[in-house]
Order: C-alpha cells, then structure tokens, then sequence
C-alpha cells in the first residue's frame, strides 16, 4: 500500500481485491495454466495474502516468471523486471501504466494494491 493511501484493515483490502473481476479471472488462468507456467501449483489465496501484506518478493517472483513466458526478453531479471514493465506499459497500455512516465518512476512496493497486481493480470491478456 502506497504512502498516500489510508490505512485499510487486511480484511477490508481483501474484500476489496474480491470486488475486482480482472483479479478472478486472473485467478482462473493461473489455476488453469499454472502447470505450464511454473512448476508449482498457484493458490490464489497466497497472491492475495502477498497483495495485502505487501509481501513483494512473492509478487515480484509471479510477475517475473509471467514476464519470461510472454517475452522474448530472456535476459529479464528481479533487477531490470520494472524497467521492462514500465517500459511496455509506455509501449502498449501508456494511459494504464501504474510506473508512471516520469523520469523516476514509481516503485513497485509503492504502488495501490490493485497495480501490484495488474502486471501479472496483463501477462495474461
């Protein structure tokens, strides 16, 4: 959760994570697909669990095998995954991009807990 942002109780951040379709449907892919894409199965209610207490290395780790299965960027790491991100939201989705186009960009641990996970939905599109 951002600075910005007032504090919200978890159950509350929950609730309002279930309120966001593109997050069930993205539910849905990944236990569809989740054997093709990792090698583990995906429990949704860990991603939601790592949404609401910002538990940024399970996301960070999510959006960057989702990246390497829709890039042709083998080169991608934790390090350079926000450029990249930020760099194909400018390229393909510039109103939506959560990075922001400023010379410093946003920080993925800052952003809203709906932008955490849009990334990972938007590898699935």
């Amino acid at each position: 959760m951002s600075d910005s942002e007032p504090a919200i109780s978890i159950p509350n951040r929950i609730q309002s994570l279930r309120q966001i379709w593109q997050l069930s449907a993205f539910a849905q892919f990944m236990w569809t697909f989740s054997e093709a894409i990792t090698s583990e199965d995906f429990d949704y209610d860990d991603f939601e669990s790592a949404i609401v207490q910002d538990n940024i290395e399970y996301l960070l780790d999510l959006r960057l095998i989702l990246l390497k299965r829709v890039s042709s960027n083998r080169h991608l790491s934790l390090e350079n995954a926000d450029e990249y991100t930020r760099r194909q939201f400018l390229a393909k989705k510039p109103s939506e991009n959560p990075f922001s186009d400023d010379i410093q960009p946003k920080s993925f641990s800052s952003l809203s807990d709906f932008h955490k996970a849009r990334p990972s939905m938007l590898c699935t599109d």
